[in-house]
């Protein structure tokens, strides 16, 4: 993600295009550009037919929506020592 400064996030919204393929990279790129805190909250929007997912095991996923042909995904960052808490 160039541009951005090294500043932390702990709560991010996502809302690519549907089935580009885009998913995938922006997960990769919040990882590795250490933007996020350790325990940040991803928001992630979706095509609820044909879902693109976060794939690592980098995410514990939280709890899932759906709004019409909309699925909303959140996700935290994992981190063993919380494990189970809610957000």
């Amino acid at each position: 993600m160039p541009g951005l400064t090294k500043a932390e996030f702990d709560l991010v919204f996502l809302d690519p295009p549907y089935n580009r393929g885009e998913i995938a990279k922006i997960e990769n790129a919040l990882l590795q550009e250490g933007i996020l805190k350790q325990d940040a909250v991803v928001v992630l929007e979706t095509e609820k037919k044909q879902p693109e997912l976060f794939q690592t095991e980098n995410w514990e996923l939280k709890k899932t929506s759906f709004y019409g042909d909309t699925a909303v995904y959140y996700y935290k960052k994992f981190n063993a020592k919380e494990k189970g808490v809610k957000i």
